[in-house]
């Protein structure tokens, strides 16, 4: 005699990019452009490379935006020299990428505010605060944007990225059950992470080139 068994099969739910990012130029946002922010907007041009390599029409289209200025103290962990003191880091960096690259991407050299409304595909966010990050959830960009990714850099878990689906079209989400959908990956190292001095303990003088890494893979 044949006993009946019940068969359960595991379904397994896919990512659908949004169409419109297969057919047109991707326009992405870095917001922050420290230590953190200039390992990542480093590694986006070799993703750019890949996108079109792999059949992208155009692949990326990106603007670095930062109010901040280039100081001495950044000269110590942070992609910048002491000739460009005093310049914006967002201008410097986009300049740098442009000439290297051949490229003709954007650097915004201002804070990010309540008022901010650039439109663009994805929004990922590299600063050093919690205000900060907040200010940028409250913005038009935010929730516009298709995906929206943070890294965060903290002395005492190092760098973790994570990006979330932006689900706008099924209605509005708070920031927090944004957060708690998004799929982390960890960079950490052994070097620490933070400012050249921070609470006056010595930190390392190697970049969190780990989170830049980790945060533009192609797979």
């Amino acid at each position: 005699m044949t006993t009946a068994t019940e068969t359960t099969i595991a379904t397994k739910t896919e990512h659908q990019i949004p169409s419109a990012l297969l057919q047109k130029k991707v326009q992405v946002t870095v917001v922050g452009c420290g230590g953190t922010g200039s390992a990542i907007a480093a590694g986006l041009p070799y993703l750019h490379q890949a996108l079109v390599a792999l059949g992208h029409p155009q692949g990326l289209d990106v603007t670095l935006v930062d109010g901040d200025r280039i100081s001495r103290t950044n000269c110590v962990r942070q992609p910048f020299s002491e000739s460009e003191i005093g310049l914006h880091k967002a201008t410097v960096l986009a300049t740098r990428i442009n000439l290297f690259w051949g490229l003709g991407w954007k650097g915004v050299p201002h804070f990010v505010d309540e008022s901010w409304g650039q439109d663009t595909d994805i929004l990922i966010g590299c600063v050093d605060s919690r205000a900060a990050r907040n200010a940028i959830t409250r913005t038009q960009t935010y929730w516009n944007c298709h995906y929206w990714g943070q890294s965060i850099d903290t002395p005492r878990r190092g760098c973790v990225s994570g990006c979330v689906r932006n689900t706008k079209y099924s209605g509005r989400q708070s920031s927090d059950s944004r957060r708690s959908l998004t799929t982390r990956c960890s960079a950490w190292s052994a070097c620490p992470s933070g400012p050249a001095v921070f609470r006056g303990r010595k930190r390392e003088s190697f970049p969190r080139a780990g989170c830049g890494s980790s945060a533009c893979p192609v797979r």
